[in-house]
């Protein structure tokens, strides 16, 4: 009789176990999922433009396949597998349809994640941003056409009294913006005296316009926001190089306006995030 009430005691202790561990492990997967939905929705995106291209065989649709899949590999294999799990197959009756619309809900994954708190943040804010940009490249190479990206709108400028010093990484772009307009404004100015080509002198009024656009939306969104860090007098120009020199300016100015959008010190809904998101895109 002891024996047969001890058995059922170690069963009644053995069941309690198995579904006290059931539970955790469905929090554990609840949790995992929750952490890992950023990555989740971006992969879903990109998912929906695979699936979209199974049936093409083309030049083109397999080197777009090659890119989707790159960008897929890099992130986490988990949210992959999630995502695959969670998406519907689309019978879209156009794969640049789907590819458009990808385009459009990574860009906003920008913003979406942006304000979230994770250990992954940084990622999760600049990467779909930087997937955007290659996918854009991708179609302006292939002529494909693609719809404008847009952003959400953004908050009133702060009062004067309440704008703080510009995060770090607002004033190392705002800094790269006046070294790229001074750089074009100084090799532009000696386009008649030195031998550059006619493509060089086109090239370097381009980017003249390009730097001093920049220059002034950025002046506005930052004191928007922000105290506005101040000018230097003069930035290191190598003429000789041309173009090339202001190309390399142009580089890091869009670094630097990566470096904004994964800042989690600039709000999402700030003028400066957004232009930055634009910056990377255009420059």
């Amino acid at each position: 009789m002891k024996s047969s009430t001890l058995a059922s005691a170690l069963t009644g202790s053995s069941l309690v176990i198995v579904l006290a561990l059931g539970a955790y492990s469905q929090v554990q997967e609840r949790h995992q999922a929750e952490s890992l939905a950023p990555y989740t929705r971006i992969s879903s995106a990109l998912i929906e433009v695979q699936d979209s291209l199974a049936s093409q065989q083309t030049p083109v649709s397999d080197e777009l396949k090659s890119l989707v899949q790159q960008q897929l590999d890099s992130l986490p294999h988990s949210a992959n597998i999630l995502a695959g799990k969670d998406h519907p197959k689309d019978d879209s009756p156009s794969w640049e349809k789907t590819f458009d619309s990808s385009v459009q809900k990574l860009y906003h994954e920008v913003f979406i994640n942006a304000d979230q708190q994770s250990e992954a943040q940084n990622f999760v804010r600049s990467e779909p941003l930087e997937f955007v940009q290659q996918l854009q490249d991708f179609a302006q190479e292939h002529q494909i056409k693609l719809s404008e990206v847009k952003a959400p709108k953004t908050v009133a400028c702060r009062p004067l009294s309440e704008r703080t010093p510009a995060p770090e990484s607002v004033a190392r772009l705002l800094q790269a913006s006046y070294a790229y307009h001074y750089a074009s404004e100084v090799i532009g100015a000696r386009t008649d005296v030195d031998s550059f080509s006619a493509q060089e002198v086109s090239d370097i009024e381009r980017s003249q316009q390009q730097a001093q656009l920049f220059e002034r939306q950025l002046v506005q969104a930052v004191s928007c926001q922000y105290q506005l860090p101040k000018q230097q007098v003069t930035y290191p120009v190598d003429v000789a190089q041309g173009y090339t020199f202001l190309e390399e300016q142009s580089d890091v100015l869009q670094k630097n306006a990566l470096a904004v959008v994964a800042d989690r010190n600039v709000p999402s809904d700030a003028q400066i995030f957004i232009l930055s998101t634009r910056i990377f895109l255009e420059g």
